[in-house]
């Protein structure tokens, strides 16, 4: 009977916070056995679970030095703002989430296990990833000072993959098919021909984008997204797939007959002058700047169900 109201409240304990199941077990004597039972999920800091005998029922783990010993049921480990060591031994193969902070910027060589499946650098790092990025990471997300050539780095399991602020290198047979999701970060300005493979649905590019792309992009992204200042001629150059698209502040060529018909949410910036008459019909919300100028009657089709201005 014990055992099965164990279960009922170690149930229960699931939808509690950390914090929940502590108070709950502090509650009276005979719950308080069960702290030694619930998972805990939430961020903590390594240093001041250690010496607690259910050290190893916690899940999510931060650190700012290398541990001694790890929980044995830990899958999310972050290391903390100015960790910047060496990792001295492979981390634990229960691992799936692992989160570097913002200093951190050593080799990676043989630490990482083959468990994990979201990596995520962060500002500092900047060293080549050769062989590093295990086979099992579907998101993969680099930190604003990253900029090394990927070519063969990246592995095909990866789904999302976004570039940080620097970047700029060449992602020319780089970006495997795998990928769905793909974010280039404010400096990247490269040429894209033969780079995004067909696989992607998801495409945005920085501010500092502006090539060409003119049968680059593939018919699978449904989402595009242009920074600051794209401004290329955008003739027979967007995909029929495409739902939603966006164009940044530079922005200002004819869109006549060059937005497909599939696109039902269309969003223009600050700069933008041309008429909109053109837009297909299956567009139902459109967004431009407060500074456009033509007249609206005369440049908006009447079947856009509603335009909203943003103001600078």
């Amino acid at each position: 009977m014990l055992a099965f109201c164990d279960d009922i409240i170690l149930k229960i304990g699931e939808d509690l916070s950390d914090k929940g199941k502590i108070l709950l077990s502090a509650t009276c004597s005979s719950l308080n056995r069960l702290k030694f039972k619930f998972i805990y999920h939430d961020e903590i800091n390594i240093y001041e679970i250690e010496n607690l005998p259910y050290f190893d029922n916690f899940k999510f783990v931060r650190t700012s030095w290398n541990p001694v010993k790890y929980p044995k049921n830990v899958t999310h480990l972050s290391y903390g703002f100015q960790f910047n060591e060496k990792i001295k031994s492979r981390l634990p193969s229960t691992i799936t989430h692992l989160m570097f902070g913002t200093w951190f910027d050593c080799s990676l060589q043989g630490i990482i296990p083959n468990s994990v499946t979201h990596l995520k650098f962060g500002y500092s790092f900047d060293r080549p990833i050769d062989n590093c990025i295990p086979g099992y990471v579907t998101h993969l997300t680099f930190g604003d000072n990253f900029n090394r050539s990927i070519r063969g780095n990246i592995p095909k399991s990866v789904t999302h993959l976004v570039f940080g602020i620097f970047f700029n290198q060449s992602v020319e047979d780089s970006i495997p098919n795998s990928v769905t999701h793909l974010i280039f970060g404010m400096y990247f300005n490269k040429s894209i021909n033969n780079c995004i493979p067909d696989s992607v649905t998801h495409l945005t590019f920085g501010d500092n984008f502006n090539q060409p792309i003119g049968g680059h992009i593939p018919d699978s992204v449904i989402h595009l997204t242009f920074g600051k200042y794209f401004n290329q001629p955008i003739e027979n150059a967007i995909p029929k797939s495409v739902t939603q698209l966006f164009f940044g502040n530079k922005f200002n060529q004819s869109i006549c007959d060059n937005i497909p018909s599939s696109v039902n949410y269309l969003k223009f910036g600050h700069c933008f002058q041309h008429s909109a008459k053109k837009t297909p019909s299956s567009v139902s919300s459109l967004i431009m700047s407060s500074s456009y100028q033509k007249h609206l009657r005369k440049s908006i089709p009447s079947t856009i169900e509603r335009v909203e201005f943003w103001i600078l």
